[in-house]
């Protein structure tokens, strides 16, 4: 079954969810009942779940893709205010993903000894730049959490500045992922640049590309009148 007969199943309505929606085109059954009946859980089987999910019919599924894309949900209301559930693998690790102009990292972090590897290497041997140091080491300095966690992060693309900014988001975002209570901490810190932002806002400013016939975006040659 492709899209479009699913489109035409629901009458011109889609699915709950553009996930749920491909997913029921993808699954070869022409039922929309029966599709509920093998992916959704009813209220009674989410009443002994843990997680981001206890109020949402979605299947297991479904939680993961919106976890992945959305990050870290609300668990629930406590006073009025969203407490944040704690999301950590099977070895306990928490996982965060940050990027900057090019640049994309992948950081996990759990409680350790201070153990720092970016792309199997030391700290201070791939960021021999103390000023990068001290950004990949922002989240954790703001937490006053230095030596108390081990951090193992894999950064590609762009130069040393951007990979040092990319893993500081993947980093905070990853310990708010292991530590749920640090997320009001690290979004009052506002980093000091020329795009004001937080830990666990990403910095969206690209490089402006060249403009045709001169020498950068904005540069061009010296104008002469004869």
């Amino acid at each position: 079954m492709n899209i479009s007969s699913v489109y035409r199943l629901f009458g011109g309505r889609s699915a709950p969810s553009r996930y749920v929606f491909r997913r029921f085109a993808g699954s070869g059954q022409t039922d929309w009942n029966e599709f509920q009946k093998i992916y959704f859980r009813t209220e009674e089987q989410m009443k002994g779940d843990e997680g981001l999910h206890n109020t949402h019919p979605y299947s297991n599924l479904e939680f993961h893709v919106r976890k992945k894309r959305d990050g870290l949900k609300p668990e629930s209301k406590v006073g009025g205010k969203a407490r944040f559930a704690r999301v950590v693998d099977e070895d306990g690790w928490g996982w965060g993903r940050g990027s900057r102009k090019t640049a994309r990292a992948h950081v996990k972090v759990k409680f350790g000894n201070g153990q720092f590897i970016v792309n199997q290497s030391n700290l201070q041997t791939f960021f021999s730049i103390i000023h990068y140091r001290e950004w990949a080491l922002k989240p954790l300095e703001v937490i006053q959490g230095l030596g108390k966690f081990d951090v193992h992060a894999y950064v590609t693309g762009s130069g040393h500045s951007a990979k040092a900014q990319a893993i500081m988001t993947a980093l905070s975002r990853a310990l708010v992922s292991y530590q749920p209570d640090t997320r009001p901490i690290l979004e009052s810190y506002i980093v000091p640049s020329f795009f004001p932002h937080n830990l666990l806002q990403t910095d969206r400013r690209q490089k402006e590309s060249s403009t045709a016939g001169n020498e950068g975006a904005r540069m061009a040659e010296q104008w002469k009148k004869r």
